[in-house]
């Protein structure tokens, strides 16, 4: 691996075989393009790109220059907490699900300062949400499958950067689950993920997971079980 400035000089290389695309969201339209076209693979990190608008154009590059590997940085479906729970969901453990609640969240807004482009609203308009509350919602679709609706706050309430600073948004899924996420960056760092069912909740808190199964009896709760 190497580290080069210009884009240019790995792409006419032809020892180079992949580039990982670590540059700020709003680069990543037409750097993945230029990587497309000279066909190499390509790891972009999260977010894809900064709109749907540019997600469609990355889509329409890759169908005209397909590549063996196209890939996006949502590594948390590969955690092994976020795949046993996905292996609790399938045993069906939960009984059917009911809601989830997801939060990723940390106080970065009051150390990024202007100097960093996550502090501009021109370049980081979605603010936490899509630095953040994209792991999030890639998680949904891993775990639940496609959204049907979607209601999102996004707002900016801290004063300390110009770009939003705090975002949450309610989910309906196709199957009538709903989700609620959260995704700041103005509060105690957090990392709380909740599946609920009808028959038990799934949690991980910082990698540590619990488990209950089974309703209450005369209103005292089930066992909570940590799990491997």
């Amino acid at each position: 691996a190497r580290g080069v400035s210009d884009l240019s000089v790995p792409l006419r290389d032809h020892k180079v075989e992949g580039v990982v695309i670590a540059s700020p969201p709003h680069r990543h339209l037409e750097q993945i393009v230029a990587c497309l076209e000279a066909g190499k693979s390509v790891y972009v990190e999260k977010p894809l790109v900064s709109s749907y608008a540019e997600c469609e154009q990355v889509v329409r590059a890759y169908e005209r220059h397909p590549v063996p590997v196209m890939m996006v940085g949502h590594n948390y479906r590969r955690m092994g907490w976020a795949r046993a729970m996905k292996r609790i969901i399938e045993e069906g453990r939960l009984g059917r699900l009911v809601d989830l609640e997801l939060n990723l969240s940390h106080g970065g807004a009051f150390s990024i300062g202007m100097s960093s482009w996550r502090g501009s609203r021109h370049w980081h308009r979605e603010g936490p949400m899509n630095a953040l509350g994209v792991h999030l919602i890639d998680l949904l679709h891993y775990w639940v499958g496609p959204i049907k609706t979607v209601y999102a706050s996004i707002r900016n309430l801290a004063g300390v950067t110009e770009s939003p600073d705090a975002s949450a948004a309610l989910l309906e899924f196709e199957t009538g689950v709903t989700a609620l996420l959260k995704a700041n960056y103005v509060v105690p760092s957090e990392q709380r993920f909740v599946i609920t069912g009808t028959e038990g909740i799934v949690a991980c808190q910082r990698g540590e997971l619990t488990l209950r199964v089974g309703r209450d009896q005369d209103r005292i709760p089930s066992d909570v079980l940590r799990q491997p």
